[in-house]
């Protein structure tokens, strides 16, 4: 889904499994974003991995990673993303302030230029697995990595996404 105009895939996309809808009650507000606008002196850098159901470890390793800032109505979407619930797509308005980078080899990124404030960070890892009951077959596994981070004017924050 690279290079869409989604912008927060971990929240148009649910968890693999069963997964409850959810209705958001916190509406839209432009006006809560408009301190996100345009650059600042912060940056947010960091690596994104998921631990998988058999205790190993995949690496965000060409994965996009995308930087929300964090206001009542995406702080909403964000939790009940992370529980697994299923959104409906955002406000078009939001894609504006949603920045995005793609993780290096082993998983690493950064983003620049950022106004001070909360954001939150999300990645999508996928690899494959092997199926439980076919023999040399593989079956493709996707999982979100998730973060917060808060940054001050001219502060390097580091983070790790995981699940």
């Amino acid at each position: 889904m690279k290079g869409t105009l989604l912008p927060l895939l971990l929240l148009l996309m649910p968890v693999a499994g069963c997964v409850m809808p959810a209705d958001p009650t916190v509406p839209f507000s432009d006006s809560d974003l408009q301190h996100f606008r345009g650059y600042g002196s912060a940056a947010i850098s960091g690596h994104a991995y998921l631990k998988t159901g058999d205790d190993s470890t995949m690496s965000g390793g060409g994965y996009q990673v995308e930087l929300t800032p964090a206001t009542a109505y995406t702080m909403e979407r964000y939790t009940l993303a992370q529980k697994g619930r299923s959104l409906p797509p955002p406000d078009p308005g939001l894609a504006q302030y949603v920045r995005r980078t793609t993780t290096d080899f082993l998983g690493n990124f950064a983003f620049t230029g950022l106004p001070p404030g909360e954001y939150l960070l999300s990645c999508s890892v996928t690899w494959e697995a092997p199926a439980k009951f076919q023999a040399n077959s593989v079956v493709p596994m996707t999982e979100q990595a998730f973060a917060t981070a808060t940054v001050a004017a001219g502060d390097t924050v580091k983070v790790v996404l995981t699940n």
